[in-house]
């Protein structure tokens, strides 16, 4: 049985576009579930024909990379972990060489808060199949599993991964925005010139809106809105990490599934982040890798990923976010007060 390979809780919704119902300006849906969570489509201004076959052809690739993509399936990546689990060099498919590489990029300047090569810790805590555990696992076993591998050591080289020692790559921190990438461009070449990407809640936003606003509420991890988004700008990515997603309850802790590499334990000073950036695997990774970062390192990761726009809800419900980030927000009413936080680096536009 094919396990989900992406959470389906999310913090990012879409509320509303101007002209929406306006017959002059036509938007066609399309649902779709894979990946472990319910993918919609929206496609703007474009002939129903034409986006019925734009909205099949997507579904056929994200299938297509929901099967490629799973860590622990039986598809390119879980044919690589059989390999990487044994402690044995992994050959890399030359349609994803260049994907896995830049994820692992990526992974290795978030000074270890980010990092796939955690599969083995995600296995641990039952993280990779929701339900299969209802009590964490012994310090002595998390112990036994630190420290990771570093993400730059399962960098492919002669398009062969040599692992040091045992260890499961874990693509649920950037399988997503591989994805939301992949479907975006397809789009583009399709012809289509505004659209939305609606996967579980993380967002691309393909061209502009017809009111040359994109408006996205943000959902409180406690309940409702805490506060809505006006994004002017076109071809941007909106993701989010949380702490609700999955997990479980014992003795009144919550633990959740994401975990911090370096200390093997779910993070429990942040309930979510948000991002929004040009690149949705950037913004995907930043996202987990910021959440992980917590209040005292933040801002630093954020500058080492080169992302300006940052919302961080803390566990006890403040809300900090950079200035760039606070610019677009709008908060609900009666909501609690943000902090905002100057980034100590050059103004960024990502």
């Amino acid at each position: 049985m094919r396990l989900p390979l992406l959470a389906t809780l999310t913090l990012i919704m879409l509320v509303a576009c101007d002209h929406s119902n306006d017959p002059q300006h036509p938007v066609y849906e399309h649902s779709i579930h894979t990946m472990g969570t319910l993918v919609t489509l929206s496609i703007h201004d474009t002939p129903p024909a034409r986006a019925q076959q734009a909205s099949r052809e997507i579904e056929a690739q994200l299938h297509a990379f929901s099967a490629r993509w799973w860590s622990w399936g039986e598809g390119e990546l879980g044919q690589i972990n059989q390999h990487l689990r044994e402690g044995r060099p992994a050959a890399v498919p030359a349609g994803m060489l260049a994907q896995l590489k830049q994820s692992l990029t990526l992974a290795a300047r978030t000074q270890g808060h980010f990092n796939p090569a955690i599969g083995k810790l995600t296995e641990l805590w039952g993280m990779h199949e929701p339900g299969s555990r209802s009590a964490p696992p012994a310090q002595a076993a998390i112990d036994a599993l630190l420290p990771a591998p570093t993400a730059a050591s399962l960098m492919p080289r002669d398009q062969q991964i040599t692992p040091p020692g045992r260890v499961i790559l874990d693509s649920g921190g950037f399988a997503k925005g591989l994805a939301v990438t992949a479907a975006m461009r397809e789009l583009r070449e399709l012809g289509i010139e505004r659209a939305i990407v609606d996967a579980g809640g993380d967002l691309g936003l393909l061209g502009q809106p017809v009111d040359a606003v994109w408006r996205i509420g943000v959902r409180d991890p406690a309940g409702g809105v805490i506060a809505r988004l006006n994004l002017p700008e076109a071809d941007l990515a909106v993701f989010s990490s949380g702490d609700y997603e999955r997990g479980f309850e014992y003795a009144g802790t919550r633990h959740h599934h994401i975990i911090d590499p370096r200390s093997g334990q779910p993070a429990d000073h942040t309930r979510a982040v948000t991002v929004i950036h040009t690149d949705p695997l950037v913004a995907d990774i930043a996202a987990t890798a910021i959440l992980v970062a917590g209040p005292d390192q933040w801002l630093a990761i954020a500058q080492e990923l080169e992302v300006a726009r940052v919302l961080r809800i803390d566990a006890d419900g403040s809300l900090h976010a950079s200035r760039a980030m606070a610019a677009l927000l709008r908060m609900e009413p009666g909501g609690p007060e943000m902090v905002i936080h100057d980034m100590p680096f050059a103004d960024l536009t990502n």
